[in-house]
């Protein structure tokens, strides 16, 4: 029996095309249950009548045999920052600073944690800003032909994939997975919200504008947001020709500090509103446990969405070079 609290709405706001709706059977760890974000986003970018140049000229492309080839996909990232932070309308990609998504609503029940939000205007503040500390690149191969047809995977999926990427830890080409650091200084959430429910048996109700900040604090040498993706592709026949596809895309996200504010909660009571809001602050780490694989499932469909809409551009011997 599937559970009705579990599942994926995606909803186009103001087209004439019908909802989607994607039941998920209760054995799936997904938790939301409705998003309507960065597809809308991807789909009108999607409408554009921009030429699309060669992959070489948007991409450093990398060969698999070069003794430095983690050097060389993270020089290809860095020479593509300054067009991810403004985004590359013929590729589907949207600007990265900032980064504005419409419409984000997510609900779980049970436990300690029972919680509806429906986030709109969201401003994503610091993706752009993200820093490559290392690449670690493992490629195993058995297929010579495949291989000849996937040597540059490395360079332009650690391009595409990490849209606002880091490094790369480890890469099986003949299973197209792979395992995805970044990191960023800081990054700040602006919305607008309504919000019912309960964290750590609190009571929240409230409508208002809210901002989740995630800083740099003191002592702290390395960036405070931490994201891993585990992806894993396949290839798909169109056209005579293979593009590469994402299966299943997982997010993990950690910080070291996290600073929210929640206005206008209670109808406008300021005394509770404060101190509801002191408490979350207070008890940040233990709060952002409760809520933190939300946004991990909700950014990770997301991202499988528009980073497939990349990928279909470019037939897959195309972007891999001997």
């Amino acid at each position: 029996m599937k559970d009705p609290r579990r599942r994926i709405r995606y909803e186009r706001s103001k087209e004439k095309n019908p909802r989607l709706i994607n039941q998920l059977p209760s054995t799936m760890q997904l938790r939301m249950i409705a998003v309507t974000t960065l597809v809308l986003l991807a789909v009108h970018l999607g409408e554009s009548k921009l030429k699309i140049k060669p992959a070489k000229e948007y991409f450093n492309l990398c060969h698999m045999k070069d003794p430095e080839l983690g050097d060389c996909i993270k020089n290809s990232i860095e020479a593509l920052r300054p067009q991810l932070r403004e985004g590359i309308p013929e590729l589907n990609i949207v600007p990265l600073e900032p980064l504005n998504i419409p419409r984000l609503e997510l609900q779980e029940g049970g436990g300690n944690f029972k919680f509806r939000q429906i986030i709109s205007n969201l401003t994503i503040h610091g993706l752009g800003d993200f820093r490559i500390d290392s690449i670690n690149s493992s490629l195993v191969t058995s297929d010579v032909c495949r291989r000849n047809k996937a040597e540059s995977l490395t360079s332009l999926a650690d391009i595409l994939w990490l849209v606002q990427s880091s490094s790369l830890v480890t890469m099986d080409i003949d299973k197209l997975y792979m395992e995805m650091d970044l990191r960023t200084p800081s990054m700040m959430f602006t919305a607008d919200y309504e919000m019912e429910g309960k964290i750590l048996l609190i009571p929240l109700d409230g409508k208002g504008d809210c901002v989740y900040n995630f800083s740099e604090g003191d002592n702290v040498p390395r960036a405070d947001v931490t994201t891993i993706a585990y992806v894993q592709g396949e290839l798909v026949n169109r056209d005579g020709k293979e593009y590469m596809q994402v299966k299943d895309l997982r997010w993990t996200i950690e910080v070291k500090k996290a600073h929210s504010q929640f206005n206008n909660l209670f109808n406008g009571d300021k005394n509770l509103g404060t101190a509801t809001n002191n408490f979350l602050n207070d008890n940040w780490e233990d709060a952002f446990k409760t809520y933190k694989h939300l946004p991990e499932e909700a950014f990770g469909v997301l991202f499988k969405d528009l980073i497939n809409k990349v990928y279909g551009h470019f037939p897959f011997e195309e972007l891999y070079l001997p």
